[in-house]
């Protein structure tokens, strides 16, 4: 496209030289700049013939038109050079290389040339736009197993404060990543565990367990209470919770227990009536205490967390939860 100053130059000097710009005279203008036929700006007919022994035109108007049609030149050449100057400036701000423009002829730059110019340095801009986009190319999920995506969602495409304190005194990036008993749990991909693996699973939880100095006892029914009750706690996130505030087991997100409590999950069996049913037993509460600790020994690869073995509750508070299901006078045997 022909830039408008060099358009508005190019109609200055056809309005200076009418002779040029107007005729319909197809013959070529001589090297002097004077029309072969007829000129307007001395008065002659269009058809008319000039005689052979007479000038078409006087020696001052020639020079008026010359000069007239090299300031106007001028004038293009020099707003080409300032249009270049400004498209060059502009390719560095972007980091683009602009093209090299191409040089201006005796009587300025063509439309052609200005567009052959315009292109290479758009094509250049271009270039530069698709290596950068292939250094930062876009992830495609479609190729990833459902695996290779949660591990890249999670540790690579920065979705969770990885550095994070949790309240079991580990990191956002240690709660995230599997240990071999998950590992193992999650090859199964939701199908139904075999021999082999159950045995492996049971193994690595039995070798987890840590019990208590002085063996298992009962605690506090009425603060284990509490403790089931209590949903806060272990959330990762933007808005984590403050490692100083209370956090307890969420029981009754999967279990129900106490009858008055009607907001209770079913993801686990109901535990109302354990007690009574079990007995309080030093087995049972021995029991009871591997479920918290690890349910993995007896049922590998459960939903149950592993309370004991992930520091999310100490020993005085599995004690606790322990009256809280067995103890005769805990509301969940009543």
């Amino acid at each position: 496209m022909i830039d408008k100053t060099l358009i508005a130059a190019l109609l200055a000097a056809t309005t200076l030289m009418p002779a040029i710009g107007l005729s319909a005279d197809p013959t070529p203008q001589a090297a002097t700049g004077t029309a072969a036929t007829g000129s307007a700006a001395a008065g002659t007919s269009a058809t008319a013939t000039a005689p052979a022994t007479k000038p078409v035109a006087k020696k001052k108007p020639v020079q008026k038109k010359q000069t007239a049609r090299k300031a106007a030149a001028d004038k293009a050449a020099a707003q080409k050079a300032a249009a270049d100057k400004a498209a060059t400036e502009k390719a560095a701000a972007v980091g683009a290389s602009p093209a090299s423009p191409t040089p201006a002829s005796a009587t300025g730059t063509s439309g052609a040339g200005k567009a052959l110019a315009a292109g290479a340095l758009g094509a250049a801009a271009v270039g530069l736009a698709a290596t950068a986009a292939a250094s930062d190319a876009p992830v495609d999920y479609t190729k990833m197993t459902p695996s290779e995506l949660t591990e890249y969602l999670i540790f690579d495409a920065k979705g969770f404060k990885l550095d994070q304190a949790t309240q079991e005194g580990k990191t956002g990036r240690e709660r995230m990543t599997q240990d071999e008993l998950q590992k193992t749990c999650s090859a199964l991909h939701g199908k139904t565990i075999d021999a082999e693996t159950a045995k492996k699973v049971q193994g690595l939880a039995t070798a987890s367990r840590v019990y208590p100095e002085g063996g298992v006892t009962l605690g506090d029914w009425k603060r284990g209470q509490a403790l089931a009750q209590e949903g806060a706690g272990y959330r990762l996130g933007p808005k984590a919770d403050d490692n100083a505030k209370k956090f307890g087991g969420n029981c009754y997100a999967c279990h129900q227990m106490d009858l008055k409590v009607t907001a209770h999950g079913t993801l686990g069996p109901s535990l109302t009536g354990f007690g009574k049913i079990r007995g309080n037993t030093p087995e049972t509460q021995k029991y009871v205490y591997d479920i918290l600790y690890n349910a993995h020994a007896y049922f590998p690869c459960t939903n149950m967390p592993r309370f004991g073995a992930n520091g999310f509750l100490n020993q005085e508070q599995m004690a606790d939860l322990i009256a809280y299901v067995l103890d005769p006078e805990s509301p969940v045997n009543k």
